[in-house]
């Protein structure tokens, strides 16, 4: 081993050298971070105790910083290649029931989707003249359309028209829509579309109609007449109008287009709510409805009085005891629909402050204590919300956020509920038992800080570009009980949505998460342990746990005989979706 001019360690050559083409390897293509980890871990595990002793940085050359921001140069070349979210694509996902395209201001076809294209015959490129529509009732169709994209008359119309070759009526419910470019197009959805899942069900619920009316409205938006919906029913005409007079009034609606165009936008809103793009308002299937009545979480956004936003979720019973909700740096913000549910049955009201950085609140001042800001955004949020005191549910790290709390804050925090919670870092050696990719954030920030931002950026872009589900089974690829856990929808449901906030197609929390990283490898024990006789301290943690493994959590229960704790047989790092019934259990010996 040998020594660089400014007295950091330097590894042999040989290694180095791989390192250096693995860094630009991974800047072409983030699938391949794990090389470069698994190289970045051969070189720098035998330096850290000479780094330790010396208290010097490694691989911190002037040669190696050069790469590394050459390699950064390149990854965001990469990153800038990655398709961001074609807007006039998503317009149209969210009708995968219906053939639907875009109409451009020049009347041609920009965007159709697999429905318009095969039951319709629409190509992308074709004139608006083209579409199979007869042709007494083009004309007519083609004049709305050029005054709706000029902004005369409504942003809305339903278009009846007579196929020129399927041999009946087509619905054209069409929407004016200004793009973030300022261009006008048109959003068409037709009534050539299949009846969703569950339709009847939505339908019957909303409206209370009979089987026999869900028929009659279907056979409408199938451009059925209503002689041929008698002839098919095998009742009279007369029959028929009775039992649309009955729909109609129980819609509230005046005409049968007023009915057509009804449900055709419950046809859109159900679309939506399986298709479109999860955020962090639009909530998962399970989670509608009035929030005050349901348990259902709900968004709230205030200023912190540097004028920074600052967005914050609520669940559960609203009046009930108060929670804060700490998401850990990769944004487990939401539980199960099942656990969002029970605890509002149990009384309890889970608040989730939405880290700075992360989702849309604001990031903090690149200068600014990040776990002194965190931490004075949580009580931002329980003043917000009149809250003087509250017990906290930490994930994972986070127990670090919630020691700081009492540091800053003496009295606020009730209890402390640490889920997967890892212990204040003992010893540099405890790295060596976590698996591959936390024990990597961890030892990085720590000796090759200069590395964790380009590092931490790959995973995110890794991430765009195989998916959530490929990436987090890749980080998780150790524990089978979290990967497991995958498996159940509901669970999945709560990961996908939850974690948004984190990253995203349109999004990425990576300066966030990067500074979170950095902050947790910095000692707290010390605000930890005044803990002790101040208020009730419980972990629960898994015995797979790739992070808080049993190596390091053993010893410090044993070391911390004041602190309650309860092991989970064969439970992973993620046990909060699949355990969150302890969690509720012990909040209510707390309380």
């Amino acid at each position: 081993m040998s020594k660089t001019k400014n007295g950091t360690a330097a590894p042999p050559e040989g290694g180095r050298d791989v390192l250096i083409d693995r860094l630009y390897e991974v800047a072409m293509d983030p699938g391949r971070a794990s090389e470069m980890l698994e190289q970045w871990n051969t070189l720098v595990n035998p330096l850290r105790a000479t780094a330790d002793q010396q208290k010097i940085v490694l691989l911190n050359d002037s040669a190696m910083e050069e790469h590394i921001a050459r390699a950064d140069r390149f990854l965001e070349r990469y990153a800038n290649t990655l398709e961001p979210p074609n807007e006039r694509q998503t317009l149209i996902e969210y009708f995968d029931m219906a053939a639907a395209f875009l109409i451009e201001s020049d009347l041609t076809v920009s965007t159709a989707n697999s429905g318009a294209q095969a039951s319709l015959g629409v190509t992308e490129g074709a004139p608006a003249a083209a579409l199979p529509v007869d042709q007494d009732d083009l004309p007519n169709l083609l004049k709305q359309m050029r005054n709706m994209l000029a902004g005369r008359g409504s942003n809305i119309s339903l278009f009846r028209v007579r196929s020129s070759d399927l041999g009946h009526f087509i619905v054209f419910h069409i929407r004016r829509r200004t793009l973030q470019d300022g261009a006008q197009c048109l959003v068409v959805a037709t009534s050539e579309l299949a009846w969703p899942p569950a339709f009847d069900g939505i339908l019957t619920e909303a409206f209370n109609f009979t089987q026999t009316e869900v028929e009659i409205v279907r056979m409408l938006i199938e451009c059925c007449s209503i002689k041929d919906i008698a002839e098919q029913r095998g009742r009279s005409v007369d029959t028929i109008r009775a039992q649309i007079k009955s729909i109609l009034a129980k819609t509230e609606t005046r005409s049968q287009v007023e009915l057509i165009r009804l449900i055709l936008s419950m046809m859109d809103m159900t679309g939506f709510a399986v298709t479109g793009q999860q955020t962090t308002e639009a909530w998962s299937r399970g989670y509608t409805g009035n929030p005050d009545a349901s348990g259902a979480a709900k968004l709230h956004t205030i200023n912190t009085p540097d004028g920074r936003r600052l967005d914050y979720l609520t669940w559960g019973d609203p009046s009930g005891t108060p929670v804060i909700h700490l998401h850990v740096e990769i944004g487990m913000s939401r539980w199960p629909k099942s656990g969002e549910q029970a605890a509002r049955k149990a009384g309890i009201r889970i608040i989730t402050p939405i880290r700075a950085g992360y989702g849309n609140s604001s990031p903090l001042p690149d200068k600014t204590d990040f776990t002194r800001g965190v931490v004075d955004d949580i009580v931002h949020v329980l003043k917000a919300e009149s809250i003087e005191k509250c017990h906290v549910v930490s994930l994972c790290a986070d127990v670090r956020f919630a020691a700081h709390i009492e540091k800053y804050y003496p009295g606020v925090m009730q209890s402390l509920i640490a889920v997967a919670g890892t212990p204040p870092p003992d010893s540099p050696g405890e790295y060596d038992h976590m698996d591959l990719w936390q024990r990597f954030l961890l030892v990085c920030a720590r000796y090759t800080p200069h590395l964790l931002t380009f590092t931490v950026k790959t995973g995110f872009l890794m991430a765009r570009k195989y998916g959530q589900r490929k990436f987090l089974e890749h980080v998780y690829h150790r524990s089978p009980a979290d990967k497991e856990q995958f498996n159940d929808p509901e669970i999945w449901e709560a990961v996908t949505t939850g974690i948004q906030i984190c990253l995203s197609d349109t999004h990425s929390a990576h300066k966030a998460f990067t500074r979170t990283i950095s902050e947790e490898i910095k000692g707290w024990h010390a605000e930890f342990c005044a803990l002790e006789g101040k208020l009730p301290v419980h972990f629960i943690n898994g015995t797979l746990d790739g992070q808080a493994t049993m190596e390091i959590i053993e010893p410090f229960f044993r070391d911390h005989p004041w602190v309650s704790y309860e092991l989970i047989e064969g439970a992973g790092q993620l046990l909060i979706y699949s355990h969150w019934d302890k969690v509720l259990k012990k909040i209510g010996q707390f309380r």
